[in-house]
């Protein structure tokens, strides 16, 4: 997880926090996010909501949708991607501080 202005530094971005992603098969999406030391935090400072775009990098095609805080977690259901593999972005917000989150090359 990154400053969403640092964004356009690719992997040289200094992280912020860290982030698992994990899909079921029935689509549900859980976001997990952890300090630099893989524990976990409070999400009290965080929106209630995240934005997620699903984008397949050979089409160029993408579909937003949502992530609502639940408990210790950002969750929702993705839409079903038209091609493998496809990349997960998440725009979060804690206080006034953008962050970004990706995942690519999901199967």
């Amino acid at each position: 997880v990154v400053d969403f202005k640092d964004a356009d530094k690719g992997e040289k971005a200094p992280l912020v926090y860290k982030a698992e992603l994990v899909r079921s098969e029935d689509g549900t999406v859980r976001l997990y996010l952890y300090d630099q030391a893989m524990k976990a935090f409070s999400l009290a400072d965080f929106d209630k909501k995240a934005e997620a775009v699903l984008a397949v990098s050979k089409t160029g095609a993408s579909q937003n949708f949502d992530l609502n805080l639940t408990g210790n977690a950002f969750v929702g259901k993705m839409p079903k991607p038209s091609k493998r593999p496809y990349n997960i972005d998440v725009k979060l917000k804690a206080k006034e501080r953008q962050l970004l989150t990706a995942f690519d090359n999901l199967d």
